[in-house]
C-alpha cells in the first residue's frame, strides 16, 4: 500500500466524527493507529493512556492467571486514545483538525513542502504554526 494514501486514510478515520455516547463509539481511528504501529510506537501509545502493553506471548499468560481478553483491552485503549487524541488545546489539534490557538491567538499549520520519503520507513516533514490574523511565524 502507498505510504501516502494509508497515512490519509488514516487521518480520515482519526478526524472521523465520534458519536457522543461511549456504548456507540469505535475508536476506529486510534484502533487503526495502534494496529499499524511498531511494538515500540504501540507501547508508547498504550502508555498514553495509563495501559500496559504486552507482546503476544506475556499477554497470553497474563491471559491464563487473569481472565484478560486481548482483543476487548486492546479496543479499551483505542477508545481511552481517541478521546485523548480529541481534546481540545493539545499537541494532536494538527492530526485531528482542530482549530488551533497558540499562546491565545487563532493560528494554522502550514506545510511548505512535501514530505521527503527516505525509502526506509522514516520521512521528514516540515511544518510552520502561523497566527491567522498577522500571519506571523510562531513555530518552525
Amino acid at each position: 500500500e502507498d505510504p501516502i494514501d494509508f497515512i490519509q486514510a488514516l487521518l480520515r478515520a482519526l478526524r472521523d466524527p465520534a458519536p457522543s455516547t461511549s456504548s456507540t463509539r469505535t475508536g476506529e481511528g486510534a484502533r487503526i493507529l495502534l494496529a499499524s504501529s511498531s511494538q515500540s510506537w504501540r507501547n508508547v501509545l498504550f502508555r498514553s493512556v495509563g495501559a500496559s502493553w504486552m507482546d503476544g506471548d506475556a499477554a497470553a499468560d497474563v491471559s491464563e492467571c487473569h481472565d484478560i481478553d486481548k482483543p476487548r483491552n486492546d479496543q479499551m485503549v483505542a477508545l481511552a486514545l481517541q478521546t485523548a487524541l480529541e481534546r481540545s488545546d493539545n499537541q494532536f489539534a494538527i492530526l485531528m483538525d482542530k482549530e488551533c490557538t497558540y499562546q491565545g491567538q487563532p493560528c494554522s499549520w502550514y506545510f511548505p513542502s512535501d514530505p521527503l520519503d527516505f525509502q526506509d520507513g522514516t520521512c521528514w516533514v516540515e511544518s510552520r504554526l502561523r497566527t491567522t490574523i498577522s500571519d506571523e511565524l510562531l513555530v518552525c
